[in-house]
């Protein structure tokens, strides 16, 4: 996905994004915020990193005015338990996550990413598009709800011997 928005390009992730990543999806709010561990090293950075770079869904968030990637998007299949899925049936969609550096947050910029993804994937002709978020993670509830997600339903989420409550939400074309 390449778009243009006033103050971001959105692009496929590249090898050279390796250390902008790192930087801040090694800051512990952000990972618990995301949902990965919050104690991670450079190298488990590294294996996410490459991981999303194989992946090929992964866009880079750079701003346009500097060049820095701040942040990521994923658009990937559908990522909700199989009792949710048989309520889609016959729709076509994806699942957004996105992340933005603590230092960008709260100007707008993730609404903006997400606005133009949103745009640019229903023209693509996705009939619905889902985007989760941990109980806790209240700016993403807001966000979310700005956008005009509607809720959709909830699930566990089990990693080790924690589990986590993501609040489902769906937007449809």
């Amino acid at each position: 996905m390449r778009i243009e928005t006033p103050r971001l390009l959105l692009r496929p992730l590249e090898e050279a994004d390796l250390t902008a990543f790192s930087t801040y999806v090694l800051d512990a709010e952000l990972s618990r915020m995301y949902g990965l561990p919050t104690n991670m090293d450079h190298d488990t950075a590294a294996k996410i990193f490459h991981a999303f770079l194989q992946g090929g869904l992964t866009s880079a968030l750079v701003l346009r005015k500097t060049s820095c990637m701040i942040g990521h998007l994923m658009a990937v299949p559908p990522e909700l338990p199989a009792e949710a899925m048989t309520r889609l049936d016959g729709k076509q969609g994806v699942t957004l996550a996105y992340a933005v550096a603590p230092g960008h947050q709260r100007q707008g910029l993730a609404f903006e990413a997400l606005s133009a993804a949103i745009g640019y994937l229903f023209q693509q002709g996705m009939d619905y598009i889902h985007c989760g978020y941990y109980d806790f993670n209240l700016p993403s509830r807001r966000l979310q709800e700005k956008l005009g997600f509607q809720p959709f339903g909830t699930h566990i989420f089990q990693r080790r011997k924690d589990s986590f409550t993501i609040i489902d939400n769906i937007l449809w074309r």
